[in-house]
């Protein structure tokens, strides 16, 4: 019977979804008929025709309710106070199906409603006439209007015609007995509905989002090496994994002397290859790592030549499992502070000193713990030979032992790392070094740069600041040396010490023309080899501040001439001069007051020239010349002592500060000693 219109009473149903309801509760009530009618056919809807719930109308009048300030308009019956009461009449009948064969247009039995049909809108009217809309607001409503669902009973809402009254339909009015059931069931705002889904929407978007960054970002890794990686526990004892040409070294401490198999001396700059071999051999897993980084303790004997095989490798290397552990690189500086603060002072651990691999540093022991690490650098897996500064804001992935991750040793730093960043290795030391070993060729060799140690010093040695290729002879007077180790020749023109000191100061202290010092500064010969801050002690008799004033030539050549009075008629081979920027010649046989002649200064662009006797000039010396306290030195007495400007530093720290930007220190150039010639 209905066609292919069933569309019509989807739609039908959807907008009366509670008739059967409806028709229950009033049976029940029995409510008075209303009075008020309407035109079959009226063009515009009554102000008691019935409002579809769920509709825009409805939700627009349960905002004017909720709105109280809001101006009251004509009273119009609520489809939730509207009583549909069918009286089974002769001559009364329902509104109208109207079959419109051919076409997908849509229905609305209900009278006064207008339905949309393509780009057209008309109204069906209860006499079964179609009409034009009488506004596009009547076709906008049928448009907005929801699908109802096939499955639902057909039930015709509205009013009842009666055909002897003209096309009338009379209306039941229970506004005075609205129905607690009916405003239960009724349907939701669509903007509600609208809510409700994009709240759904953005709840999946969220979803997919945060839950695979929970996995890939946040959640702990179960990143391991596959079962059937290689295991040192599958071999027997006796098994010989790989044969080197060289004995292994174990050394906890460089210079330590606990291996057997090498001397101090070839352990002292970088410490024992084995621990750094364990290291490199961590880094060559089944895990990608940017370093590793174990302690010394780690590492039991030396694994002597030919054989390596699997007991001897029990026997001189822990079995520790290994941990992954992602740390920033300000922590991993902290590490290397944490174990060198261990490693040495009175109650220091050898067993905790650091070995590596992808990550190197310098190590002076000697040092206050907060400056005894420096020169951090990182080349990530050893994959390059590029390294470079660590990076203390970057995560490094960092291959270590269980006992290290958890903080033990002294490698506080590890445990202030959350365990989700510490991910078990299903490997072990020993299974590590016993693949590397296996797989690598000239796996016992490691180039100076890989070792983690690049430079060390020890607690007690003194730090090294230059280098001195040869012997430097100390002499008071020319042609005397002072040690058992330099010649006549050696010295011809004067000692090299205190030609070197003079010179030093020269070069760091800036502003003055010439240095004047004696020879009694000065106390023996710098030797070949290392020069550290202790040295200085051992060829400086004294260590004064210096001052400067300000000297015209006149009196600087009177000074010069009481010096080598003093050392020539006096025996007081202290007092003979010394200088930088000022040089001369000396002849003994002359009367005193003309043994120092051809007196030049060297000019700002490293020429010389004559001294000019009338011209003043900064002169660097030491307080007692300067002050006048020799009695040796008179005409000095005379200069203006309002001149004298003391730097507020010593001849021994001005000294070290050359050594360590020089690095090689050498007897100054026979054109730059003050004594050119000597008879």
């Amino acid at each position: 019977r209905l066609g292919h219109h069933s569309s019509i009473f989807d739609m039908v149903m959807q907008i009366e979804p509670t008739v059967a309801e409806r028709k229950s509760v009033a049976k029940k009530k029995k409510p008075k008929k209303a009075s008020s009618t309407v035109k079959a056919g009226n063009s515009s809807p009554s102000p008691t025709s019935e409002v579809v719930p769920g509709s825009r109308e409805e939700c627009k009048k349960k905002k004017k309710k909720k709105n109280p300030g809001a101006k009251p308009k004509a009273k119009t019956a609520s489809p939730k106070a509207i009583g549909i009461k069918k009286e089974p009449s002769k001559k009364k009948k329902k509104s109208q199906l109207i079959k419109n064969s051919g076409s997908d247009s849509s229905f609305n039995l209900n009278t006064s409603t207008p339905v949309a049909a393509g780009n057209n809108s008309f109204r069906v009217n209860f006499d079964g006439s179609v009409s034009p809309a009488s506004s596009a607001g009547d076709s906008r409503e049928l448009k907005d209007m929801p699908e109802m669902p096939l499955e639902h009973k057909l039930e015709v809402g509205g009013a009842d015609v009666d055909e002897e009254k003209g096309g009338e339909a009379t209306l039941e009015d229970h506004t005075n007995e609205p129905s607690p059931e009916l405003e239960q069931r009724s349907p939701p705002c669509w903007t509600c509905k609208k809510v409700v889904c994009w709240s759904s929407l953005l709840v999946i978007i969220t979803a997919a989002v945060v839950v695979p960054c929970y996995f890939f970002l946040i959640a702990p890794s179960e990143e391991s090496p596959s079962d059937d990686f290689p295991k040192i526990s599958s071999q027997a004892s006796g098994t010989i994994v790989a044969e080197m040409p060289q004995t292994i070294c174990n050394e906890w401490i460089p210079g330590q002397g606990k291996s057997n198999g090498c001397s101090a001396a070839e352990t002292t700059e970088h410490g024992g290859l084995l621990c750094n071999l364990v290291a490199k051999s961590m880094l060559n897993t089944t895990v990608s790592v940017d370093m590793a980084l174990i302690n010394a303790g780690v590492c039991l004997q030396d694994i002597e030549a030919p054989d390596l095989t699997v007991d001897e490798i029990y026997q001189s290397i822990a079995s520790q499992d290994l941990v992954v552990v992602d740390i920033p690189g300000v922590d991993v500086v902290n590490l290397l502070y944490d174990a060198a603060s261990t490693t040495f002072g009175p109650s220091g651990d050898p067993q905790s000193y650091p070995y590596s691999a992808g990550l190197r540093f310098v190590m002076k022991a000697n040092l206050d713990p907060s400056e005894r690490v420096s020169n951090i650098e990182v080349n990530r897996g050893l994959n390059s030979g590029f390294w470079e500064p660590i990076d203390i804001r970057r995560y490094y992935k960092v291959m270590t032992t269980a006992e290290l991750a958890s903080g033990g040793m002294g490698y506080f730093s590890f445990s202030h790392v959350i365990d989700r960043w510490k991910t078990l290795v299903n490997l072990q030391t020993i299974d590590a070094f016993y693949n590397f070993a296996k797989d690598s060729e000239e796996w016992w060799m490691l180039p100076e740069e890989a070792y983690s140690t690049q430079r060390f010093v020890g607690e007690n040695e003194d730090p090294k600041l230059a280098t001195v290729p040869s012997r430097i002879c100390h002499a008071l007077t020319p042609g005397e040396p002072e040690s058992q180790f330099c010649s006549a020749e050696d010295v011809a023109n004067g000692g090299g010490v205190c030609s070197l000191v003079a010179w030093s100061l020269y070069d760091q202290i800036f502003g003055v023309d010439m240095v004047l010092i004696k020879g009694g500064l000065c106390a023996g010969d710098i030797p070949e080899g290392k020069f550290g801050e202790r040295t200085v002690d051992t060829f400086l008799s004294e260590n004064p501040d210096l001052v400067t004033i300000s000297l015209t030539g006149r009196e600087i050549t009177l000074t010069v001439e009481e010096g080598i009075s003093a050392a020539i008629d006096l025996g007081l081979k202290g007092a003979y001069p010394y200088a930088a920027g000022l040089r001369f010649n000396v002849d003994v046989t002359q009367p005193l007051g003309s043994r120092a002649s051809n007196i030049e200064i060297i000019t700002a662009t490293g020429s010389w020239v004559p001294l000019s006797s009338t011209t003043t000039y900064t002169v660097l010396t030491t307080p007692d010349l300067a002050e006048g306290e020799d009695p040796n030195f008179q005409f000095i007495m005379t200069a203006d002592k309002s001149s004298i400007q003391y730097l507020f530093t010593t001849v021994k720290d001005v000294f070290l500060q050359y050594a360590t930007d020089w690095e090689i220190l050498y007897h100054p150039p026979k054109e730059k000693e003050s004594t050119l010639s000597y008879v």
